[in-house]
């Protein structure tokens, strides 16, 4: 997400305004995805998949098993990810 936010960063004007934001929108993935309402929630699993790093595959050893799939998911959504990145960089 970072890579492909610095890559749009380079047609932005104000460059140093795009990155502090995603890393405020990044603190979000910190907490537990059941706490926020499900329109946050659904951003931070599918549109900026920040849950994917620390929130699903941390509920597999937690053994949360309503999030079992989305911690087995986590290195497909890392794929999908950086193939949007390096088309985005592209």
């Amino acid at each position: 997400i970072f890579v492909m936010i610095a890559c749009i960063s380079f047609w932005a004007d104000a460059r140093t305004s795009i990155m502090p934001m995603m890393y405020n929108i990044g603190n979000y993935g910190r907490y537990p995805v059941d706490i926020y309402d499900s329109v946050i929630r659904f951003v931070l699993t599918w549109i900026l998949p920040f849950a994917f790093v620390g929130i699903y595959p941390a509920s597999y050893f937690l053994g949360k098993e309503e999030w079992f799939l989305y911690s087995f998911l986590t290195p497909v959504i890392g794929i999908v990810f950086f193939g949007i990145s390096i088309l985005t960089w592209n």
